[in-house]
């Protein structure tokens, strides 16, 4: 039970020093950067045309209410990123779509049913490349293993995913 807990403490300590960690310039230049409030996602929302800016606007809405613990909110958003994307097999939207689901399940401790979202989002993202969600998948996939029912397994696919994870990020 101790090294669970001193592993668990080492994964909150990494997710703070990761979300700190300075990444080089040649990333962002090549990304656009979610923008800093949701007053300027919305206004942002107003102006798109393209089902690729509403399905991330709607994605970045449902993370920042998912940060705030608005789970409400965020399942909304999430939703409306699967109502946009669905219809036009929008294949990196419902690869948001079920990574905002696997992180809102995994907040409301439902971690089996997270796990499954994980998966399908991990599969969708990993075809489109996505650099930065692959990053996210993967850390937040390494804290829900860490949720599921205890066994040595669990506890070696949390830190097969936190390493990639690791990988991913600092990019």
């Amino acid at each position: 039970m101790k090294k669970r807990i001193s592993f668990f403490t080492f994964l909150c300590i990494l997710h703070i020093s990761l979300q700190c960690y300075s990444q080089n310039g040649e990333y962002y230049s090549t990304r656009q950067v979610a923008p800093k409030t949701t007053i300027e996602l919305f206004d942002q929302l107003k102006s798109s045309v393209s089902i690729a800016q509403k399905a991330d606007i709607y994605f970045w809405l449902s993370w920042k209410y998912m940060n705030v613990m608005k789970m409400d909110s965020a399942q909304l958003y999430c939703a409306k990123v699967k109502e946009i994307c669905a219809p036009s097999n929008y294949e990196p939207g419902m690869g948001k779509y079920f990574l905002a689901n696997a992180r809102i399940s995994f907040l409301l401790r439902e971690f089996s049913e997270a796990q499954v979202y994980f998966t399908n989002a991990l599969e969708i993202i990993n075809r489109n490349n996505d650099v930065l969600l692959l990053g996210l998948t993967h850390k937040f996939m390494a804290l829900n293993y860490m949720g599921l029912e205890s066994d040595h397994s669990e506890f070696v696919n949390s830190r097969k995913h936190l390493h990639i994870a690791i990988n991913y990020l600092s990019r």
